[in-house]
C-alpha cells in the first residue's frame, strides 16, 4: 500500500469514531514514514498513555522518548503546552510563576474557549515549523475520537475571536494558517467496515468540508475483511457457496455477508472522497503489545 503522498505533509492528524483504529493508524504511518527515512513524532494527548505502550516503553507524560528506528513519541498534556509556550517561546518564566500560577488568572484562563486545546496543536506546530535546528520531518497526531475532533481544530479560531490581544493570539493566527494549508497539515480518517461507523465518518466528513479549512487526506477502513481467509479449494466470488459442514456454512456465510457490506462501503465512500484517497486494512485479530512489526507486512 502506497503511504507517500501522505508523508509530503509536515503535520498528519488522525481521528475516527472511538475503537476504530486509530491508534493503531498512527502506529503504522510512523512506521512506515520512517521505514523511508523520515524522522517522525508520534503524539497523544491521554492521560492513560497508549502509543509509547505500542512500542514496548511505559508511558511518560510531557517527555520525547525513543521509541523505534526513527520515531519518537510524546503524551502531551495541554497544561503542559501553556507553560512551555510562555517560558521557552516568549521567554517569561517568571511571568508564568508569578501571574499564571495565581489562582484567579488560572480560574480566568480555563474560561476561555479552547485556549489549553490551542496550545497543544501550537506544541505540534513549533515541532512542525518552528523549532531549530528542525528535529522531525513528520509530526504524527493520534487525536481525538471524532465527536472531540472538530471542536479541537475550531479552538484556535475561537480564540482569535475572543476579544484577546497580545502575542498568544498572534502565534494562534499563524497555527490557523499552518493548519490550513494543504500541503503542509492533513486530516486521515479512520473507520469500521460497518454501516452505522460508516454513517458517523460522512457525518464527520462533511462537517470537515463544510467548516473546518484543514483538508482530509485519507480515510482508512480498518479491520476489512479479506478473500484470502477462505481456504483454496472453496472458491469465493463475494458470494456464499454451501458446503456440507453447518458451522463451515456459517462462517462463509457471515464472511460473504461482511465482504458484500464492505463492497457497499467503499462505494459510499468514494463518492465522498478524491480518487487514491480512499485506503484499507485487513482484519489482524488482536494487536498485542507491544505490537509485532512483522504483521505490518501484509498491509
Amino acid at each position: 500500500m502506497d503511504f507517500h503522498y501522505l508523508f509530503e505533509h509536515k503535520l498528519l492528524m488522525v481521528t475516527g469514531k472511538g475503537g476504530s483504529g486509530k491508534t493503531f493508524l498512527s502506529a503504522l504511518l510512523a512506521i512506515r514514514a520512517a521505514e523511508e527515512g523520515k524522522k517522525v513524532l508520534l503524539v497523544e494527548n491521554n492521560r492513560c498513555g497508549q502509543i509509547q505502550p505500542l512500542f514496548g516503553k511505559p508511558s511518560k507524560l510531557n517527555k520525547e522518548e525513543f521509541l523505534y528506528d526513527n520515531i519518537w513519541g510524546i503524551n502531551l498534556e495541554v497544561e503542559h503546552c501553556l507553560r512551555e509556550y510562555i517560558e521557552n517561546y516568549l521567554g517569561l518564566k517568571k511571568l508564568y510563576d508569578t501571574v499564571f500560577m495565581h489562582p484567579v488568572i488560572r480560574s480566568f484562563f480555563q474560561v476561555i474557549p479552547g485556549l489549553g486545546d490551542s496550545m497543544l496543536l501550537g506544541r505540534m506546530f513549533y515541532s512542525c515549523e518552528l523549532e531549530k535546528p528542525s528535529k522531525y520531518d513528520l509530526v504524527i497526531f493520534d487525536a481525538p475520537a471524532s465527536g472531540h475532533f472538530s471542536q479541537l481544530l475550531s479552538m484556535p479560531s475561537l480564540v482569535m475571536h475572543s476579544g484577546l490581544g497580545g502575542p498568544i493570539v498572534k502565534e494562534l493566527t499563524k497555527v490557523h494558517n499552518f493548519l490550513s494549508s494543504p500541503s503542509k497539515t492533513g486530516i486521515i480518517v479512520t473507520c469500521l467496515p460497518e454501516s452505522l461507523v460508516v454513517s458517523e465518518t460522512l457525518d464527520l466528513i462533511s462537517l470537515i468540508h463544510n467548516k473546518i479549512d484543514t483538508k482530509i487526506a485519507a480515510v482508512f477502513i480498518n479491520q476489512e475483511i479479506v478473500t484470502d481467509i477462505f481456504p483454496k479449494n472453496q472458491s469465493f466470488d463475494g458470494n456464499f457457496h454451501s458446503s456440507n459442514d453447518f458451522v463451515e456454512n456459517y462462517i462463509y456465510k457471515k464472511y460473504s455477508e461482511n465482504i458484500k457490506e464492505s463492497k457497499k462501503i467503499r462505494q459510499r465512500l468514494k463518492g465522498f472522497l478524491e480518487d487514491g484517497k480512499l485506503h484499507t486494512i485487513p482484519y489482524l485479530g488482536v494487536i498485542k503489545e507491544p505490537i509485532d512489526k512483522s504483521i505490518l507486512n501484509s498491509i
